[in-house]
């Protein structure tokens, strides 16, 4: 359905230049992405925090919500209004923000569309330590290399409609910007246009030591940030077409050291009817 395709992305496109001018009508959230920008940090893949023993709950729990709506949910309960939430964002390792400027409907363009993350990490720090390495490394299984911004504002409905939310509605949550494998068949490079790409090879039990080794690096780094409430997903199981199964073993392996460094951790693995093989790998090896 070519024209639907177009259709929905022309409309993503518009609540994505309408996000900027909400940025840019609001004098508050200037001040919040100033700081937002100073604060964050490139947080490279052997850079690991020293953690005292964990104490923790460590609850992990399986919806199917979208990322940003179950972190608004947290924000916005009063048991739990006062912990620092962050959200994993399953980012693109060569551009910021993924293709949310063309209208891309996938989890990171989402968390572009609805909150103040784009003029975060378009900054030239991050361009110069993430992105321009990435592009030049032309390695689909990317890196451990994470961007950690705190203090990240929510300002649209994380829903269908996206609409904006008034000032008192605003929230705040940390994001963890990581690129997952990228394991679709090989395209042609924008950035090297004369290099023909070559099809990924990896076998599963190498998939999932490198899902294994990122998951650590990301729950190491959000322990150390003091994070409370970790809203993770079905992590590059989207657009980049990992294998759920394997990568929802990863990580309950990688909590087994990690979990209780947290209160909640959440996977919202957001799925449509139709497709529901996501949940079901995450709910098969989490749920109760």
């Amino acid at each position: 359905m070519p024209g639907y395709n177009n259709d929905k992305r022309s409309k993503l496109t518009e609540i994505f230049r309408d996000t900027l001018d909400y940025i840019s009508e609001e004098e508050d959230l200037y001040d919040c992405i100033e700081y937002s920008k100073r604060e964050t940090e490139l947080i490279k893949a052997d850079e690991y925090y020293d953690l005292e023993a964990p104490s923790r709950a460590g609850n992990i729990k399986v919806t199917q919500s979208k990322s940003l709506e179950a972190a608004m949910r947290y924000a916005e309960d009063e048991a739990t209004s006062d912990k620092l939430i962050a959200v994993l964002n399953f980012a693109s390792a060569v551009n910021p923000g993924g293709g949310v400027e063309r209208g891309s409907s996938a989890q990171e363009e989402d968390i572009c569309r609805c909150t103040t993350l784009f003029p975060v990490l378009t900054q030239p720090s991050l361009s110069m330590g993430f992105y321009e390495p990435n592009r030049k490394a032309r390695n689909p299984l990317h890196t451990d290399d994470l961007i950690y911004s705190p203090d990240i504002v929510i300002i649209r409905s994380d829903d269908d409609a996206m609409e904006r939310l008034d000032p008192d509605e605003w929230c705040k949550v940390d994001i963890i910007t990581c690129a997952a494998p990228d394991l679709r068949p090989p395209r042609p490079d924008r950035f090297h246009p004369n290099i023909k790409p070559e099809p990924v090879k990896i076998t599963r039990d190498e998939l999932y030591e490198l899902h294994l080794s990122r998951a650590q690096h990301i729950l190491n780094v959000a322990a150390g940030q003091g994070v409370d409430i970790l809203i993770l997903g079905a992590f590059g199981c989207g657009a980049f077409m990992n294998d759920p199964n394997t990568v929802a073993r990863a990580y309950s392996d990688a909590l087994k050291e990690y979990a209780q460094y947290f209160d909640v951790i959440e996977f919202a693995v957001y799925c449509t009817p139709f497709d529901q093989k996501n949940y079901k790998a995450f709910n098969d090896v989490f749920g109760e």
